[in-house]
């Protein structure tokens, strides 16, 4: 089944929206939030409010992946909420860090060997997060599409996102990795010529 084979399917089920709430009742969620918006073309979980931004169907009609991804946010909306806070905290605690780390230097004060460790634990919080939503995302929506789609189309959809997902795992790990060590390269970088070159 290819690419445009699989989206003639897809386009059989409803919007966005009604995939989303009858996804979060299946999942026993009757409280995040769901917001409809036509300014975003893709789909993300804010955890900070409990909701669920969705783009209005027209927006991403070509995109065979729109239901699986809102599966995908659905999914985060029902992770353990200590995991989440504690993701949001070490972010945010991570790039408060990088400007203090960058501001330290210029008065001779190295403390990389703390930003290191809170790197390695953002990195280790948002790859748990991340995996465990897409490895379970394919069960979700392939429970969802059972009431709307044939036998043969659900064998097909199955086949074709078993691969997708496998290589969406890789794509997931290496860019949350790149996204949390770029900013520390550059403040080793920084942080090399400043005590190596300039002082």
């Amino acid at each position: 089944m290819n690419k445009d084979n699989v989206l003639n399917v897809i386009n059989k089920l409803p919007s966005n929206l009604e995939v989303c709430n009858s996804i979060l009742k299946k999942l026993n969620n009757n409280s995040t939030k769901i917001i409809e918006m036509s300014a975003i073309k893709g789909n993300y979980y804010s955890f900070i409010n409990d909701t669920i931004y969705i783009s209005n169907v027209s927006k991403n009609a070509s995109d065979e992946n729109r239901v699986i991804v809102i599966a995908h946010e659905c999914i985060h909306s029902i992770q353990n909420k200590v995991v989440q806070l504690a993701n949001t905290v070490i972010s945010n605690l991570y790039l408060m860090l990088l400007l203090v780390t960058i501001i330290l230097l210029f008065f001779k004060i190295d403390i990389i060997f703390i930003l290191f460790p809170v790197m390695l634990l953002n990195i280790v919080v948002r790859e748990y997060l991340e995996l465990n939503a897409v490895t379970k995302s394919k069960d979700v929506f392939l429970d969802y599409i059972k009431e709307y789609l044939s036998e043969e189309e659900i064998f097909n959809l199955d086949e074709y996102f078993s691969k997708e997902i496998n290589k969406a795992k890789y794509l997931y790990f290496l860019k949350i990795i790149f996204d949390k060590l770029w900013p520390f390269l550059t403040v080793m970088i920084i942080n090399y010529i400043c005590f190596n070159i300039i002082y």
